[in-house]
């Protein structure tokens, strides 16, 4: 059952409006007063998601992937751990958190069904990446309240205009998709979020390898390189002017990584693992719960690595599923390089960035960051399976 296009954009408008009223309102809140009814919009995110997700089982063919029951399985994990956690101690923010913690697969499942009921959604997504400019703005005012304050918590709003990257990539107008890398690009260099720019760079490097020369014959994989070693130089050249003009101090952070630890990240991991040592049978298997880390941790610091944090909330079983997700990722990629091409370029892109950032920092704690990837990877593979239905 297919859905003619103007209800193709009054359902992405559906998804899309309250994922930037959340995320937008998240960075604002930094800055300003609290935005009013953000904690309900993302209940409701979160509970609408939940009903479209049944609602859809019977008609729409994900069931048949071994991708859905995968994330199919980590919500019921992620939902009995989190329950668990907050029986003992049940207050109204136990259930927003409860509502976040399954957020992420939640846009997902709807960013499939969308895809999966529309003709050529892929006319419309590229446009998904023109609210950059919004994020870029709404940073750059939390940057100036965190230098007035002396204080570096939040800044990580960054990496809105990261995750959104991957819709930029599938532009095809040059100016816009350049613009739109441009100021993602000076948006994490204002940052100095040395994993940012870091995910950043590999991302970009992967979509112009799969772009520009995986799939060209060798005499043009060979221009192609050294197109890009030109473009590496300018790239260098370019942030280098930028760095120095206004200030930052994004390679002197990038110098002291052996100094620092990592901002204190090897001390992180090591307490981690320790309280990942020290839990139970039971605990192992299955997890403390969302966020569990932060919460039971002397530091009060979240693991700073998405596996070690997935560890201690979910147990083994949910490391197991998540290492899985990217398996299944990468095997979509390959099944995206042959009936799409055009887009394999960003979906490659999009999986070095999640895993470059869960290396040493967080996507599954924080849902209004992740919930974009998710969204693209759901428009993608929805996609994917369509032409492979058509095919076979």
């Amino acid at each position: 059952m297919y859905i003619d296009n103007d209800n193709t954009i009054r359902n992405l408008l559906l998804l899309l409006i309250p994922m930037l009223y959340v995320s937008l309102g998240t960075m604002i809140s930094v800055y300003t007063y609290s935005v009013p009814y953000i904690d309900w919009a993302r209940l409701l995110m979160s509970f609408a998601g939940l009903i479209i997700l049944f609602k859809s089982f019977l008609y729409v063919k994900f069931q048949e992937s071994k991708f859905f029951y995968i994330l199919l399985w980590l919500i019921i994990l992620i939902l009995l751990t989190t329950l668990f956690k907050h029986i003992e101690t049940f207050r109204p923010e136990s259930v927003r958190e409860i509502s976040d913690s399954i957020m992420w697969i939640i846009v997902f499942f709807v960013a499939y069904i969308i895809s999966y009921q529309s003709f050529d959604i892929f006319e419309y997504i590229p446009k998904i990446a023109w609210v950059i400019p919004l994020y870029t703005f709404v940073f750059q005012n939390v940057r100036m309240f965190l230098i007035d304050g002396e204080n570096t918590a939040m800044i990580s709003t960054a990496y809105y205009p990261m995750m959104l990257l991957p819709f930029a990539l599938l532009n095809r107008n040059i100016i816009i998709k350049w613009g739109l890398i441009v100021l993602t690009f000076i948006t994490i260099l204002l940052s100095s979020k040395r994993g940012g720019f870091v995910a950043l760079f590999l991302g970009l490097a992967t979509n112009y390898y799969v772009t520009y020369v995986s799939q060209r014959s060798t005499p043009r994989k060979i221009i192609s390189i050294l197109c890009g070693g030109l473009l590496l130089i300018l790239f260098i050249n370019l942030t280098e002017y930028y760095v120095a003009q206004n200030d930052l101090v994004i390679w002197e952070r990038l110098s002291s990584i052996d100094e620092d630890g990592g901002s204190g990240r090897d001390i992180v991991w090591k307490h981690t693992w320790d309280m990942i040592t020290n839990s139970s049978i039971p605990l192992l298997l299955f997890g403390h719960g969302f966020n569990a880390v932060y919460t039971d941790s002397v530091l009060k610091l979240s693991a700073h690595n998405d596996f070690l944090e997935i560890i201690y909330d979910y147990g083994f079983v949910g490391l197991f599923l998540f290492i899985t997700l990217y398996i299944k990722l990468w095997h979509y990629y390959k099944n995206i390089k042959n009936t799409m091409p055009n887009v394999a370029g960003p979906f490659a892109a999009s999986i070095v960035i999640a895993l470059s950032i869960s290396l040493v920092a967080h996507l599954v704690i924080h849902p209004m960051l992740f919930m974009f990837l998710c969204m693209f990877w759901g428009f993608c593979i929805a996609e994917c399976d369509k032409r492979q239905d058509i095919y076979d």
